[in-house]
């Protein structure tokens, strides 16, 4: 059953979203009149290398400030960042805080989620921008205090699924952490939720390593959503990074409709040396029915990351990999891919465990038979998280 949400704050801005204004009454967020666009007219280090023929479009991502998510690495600048389709800089803003997950929605509405703190998991918000990336509205989880930033996700019915942390305490004191989503409409209603909790039992849970703040505070973060899509057929997909997992959700009940990857896979993988993913990011399904993901490989052997895309039969059951891109390296964390108009990929690559060099590429493009034809550079210790381009 639906319910409607009294904000505090009522009104920000009116959006323009499918065929018509839709007026934004988000979330309980005291509006900050001091938040202001500093721009910036460079960034030391960016280049880029053109060696084909590109998709058109506008890139568009964040440089992330990596000692705010992990305090062993070194310090860097926070930048919201657009390139041309060949990558040289269009707009650059530096953040105080790290903002990641920078979509363009139309030419004239961006969303960027705003990184604050751990406590211990993520928490921030999100923001809807102007085509002068004015901040016109704030939207945050209804019903839960910790709203994550790994990225929101537009409906074809014109809602967006807002993703979360929630606490639950077991008996010993253990405090486990789900994955909770909901589904609102722009009015802020929410009229769908579901909480990993009910529905994936923590025996699912398979990763490795035990980041500081879960062992300081001594939590179970055994789900780690990082990708929410919608199903060529109208359902949910999610992508588990600590369950090695995609999940197909009844968009009405919250039944799972099959896993792909992990211990219960209802798929056997077939043409796939790797068997499967392993701690994915940037989970698809494209037009054909394919499921195209970032496969960080934390599990595989040797560790290398690669971009997959799978054939899937929901019949037989089987998940043939029909095409995969890798250039050796391997990123333990993040990363993001998109298949573009054109059949060109566009790759993010995510965090590695040598650091992050301004010599390497951290965004390439290739085409479909894995051809380089763009490799863009940013400075020493500059992480980013996804990369769009429309």
């Amino acid at each position: 059953m639906s319910r409607k949400y009294i904000q505090t704050v009522v009104l920000f801005g009116v959006l323009l979203v499918g065929i018509g204004w839709v007026v934004i009454q988000l979330t309980p967020f005291v509006w900050d009149a001091s938040d202001t666009v500093n721009v910036v007219p460079h960034i030391s280090g960016l280049r880029s290398e053109v060696f084909g023929s590109v998709a058109p479009g506008t890139i568009y991502t964040t440089l992330i400030n990596m000692a705010e998510l992990e305090p062993n690495l070194a310090t860097s600048t926070p930048y919201t960042v657009e390139l041309s389709a060949t990558g040289t800089l269009v707009y650059v803003e530096q953040v105080s805080a790290t903002a990641i997950d920078y979509q363009p929605l139309t030419p004239d509405l961006f969303s960027l989620g705003i990184f604050q703190e751990y406590t211990p998991v993520t928490r921030g918000w999100y923001e809807f921008r102007n085509a002068t990336r004015q901040v016109i509205a704030r939207l945050k989880i209804v019903d839960n205090e910790n709203t994550d930033v790994h990225g929101i996700t537009y409906l074809k019915n014109g809602h967006v699924i807002v993703p979360s942390y929630k606490t639950h305490i077991e008996e010993s004191g253990a405090e486990i952490q789900s994955f909770l989503l909901e589904e609102q409409t722009l009015s802020g209603e929410v009229v769908f939720t579901w909480d990993s909790f009910d529905h994936i039992p923590l025996s699912e849970s398979d990763f490795i390593e035990q980041r500081e703040y879960w062992l300081t505070n001594h939590i179970n973060d055994y789900f780690h959503e990082n990708s929410v899509t919608e199903a060529v057929d109208g359902n949910l997909l999610i992508s588990a990074r600590h369950t090695n997992t995609i999940y197909k959700i009844d968009r009405s009940s919250g039944v799972v409709i099959w896993r792909l990857g992990g211990h219960q896979s209802d798929f056997t993988f077939v043409d796939d040396l790797g068997n499967g993913f392993s701690h994915q990011h940037s989970i698809h399904q494209l037009p054909n029915g394919h499921i195209l993901l970032y496969d960080n490989g934390n599990l595989h052997s040797p560790k290398v990351t690669r971009v997959a895309e799978y054939e899937l039969d929901e019949k037989t059951k089987t998940a043939r990999l029909v095409w995969s891109y890798t250039d050796g390296r391997f990123t333990y964390a993040t990363g993001s891919v998109q298949r573009l108009p054109n059949g060109n990929t566009l790759i993010g690559w995510g965090l590695e465990v040598n650091g992050l060099r301004g010599d390497v590429p951290r965004i390439t493009e290739v085409t479909s038979s894995g051809e380089v034809v763009l490799q863009i550079y940013f400075p020493d210790n500059s992480g980013l998280y996804n990369v769009f381009k429309q």
